[in-house]
């Protein structure tokens, strides 16, 4: 993970108080980003991907990176803001969690599981290595725009993943007058 932020130009700085386990990085107009690392959680039969956190209150300099694994490898970062991870997870108030399943179905997500309605969550680093960009999205929990603020980044997220995975254009026909003379005289 580290190694993804520093060739992006991100240098992430030594863990500090209450972002364990984790790190901070500072961005370029000199603002803090607490990043904590969250691994996933495999149930039973290992089919159900899930992130557990302790209740936490979200605000715009904590992001999360959600990390998950297939054995001992990491398949892919999930890089959430804690206002996307808290809008999408679920409370279980009485273990103190929060928690965000992968791959369970839900209304919410148009009957889609987390990891397909939102894939563009999925290894997208700009929540920290654009954050001065972004942050104007990612709104204290008891602020007016809170929703839509997190919606407007998730829709800007699907316009960057739209953009990159696009099919290129086919290459139009030159007009070619010769072509169309040549039909002319049959």
């Amino acid at each position: 993970m580290f190694r993804e932020l520093l060739k992006r130009g991100v240098l992430p700085y030594v863990q500090a108080a209450g972002v364990a386990p984790g790190f901070r990085v500072r961005t370029p107009s000199g603002r803090t980003i607490d990043v904590r690392i969250e691994p996933s959680i495999c149930d039973g039969d290992g089919d159900e991907r899930r992130f557990r956190v302790p209740c936490f209150k979200p605000r715009p300099e904590l992001i999360f990176l959600c990390v998950e694994f297939s054995g001992d490898e990491i398949s892919c970062v999930w890089v959430l803001p804690s206002t996307v991870f808290f809008a999408y997870s679920d409370p279980d108030e009485e273990r103190g969690l929060r928690e965000l399943n992968l791959d369970v179905k839900r209304e919410r997500y148009f009957d889609e599981p987390f990891r397909e309605y939102n894939s563009f969550f999925r290894n997208r680093w700009e929540s920290i290595t654009k954050f001065d960009s972004y942050s104007r999205y990612m709104k204290p929990l008891k602020s007016p725009g809170f929703a839509e603020g997190w919606e407007d980044f998730e829709d800007a997220m699907m316009a960057l993943e739209v953009f990159e995975t696009r099919e290129p254009r086919e290459e139009s026909i030159a007009f070619d007058p010769l072509i169309f003379s040549d039909a002319a005289t049959l």
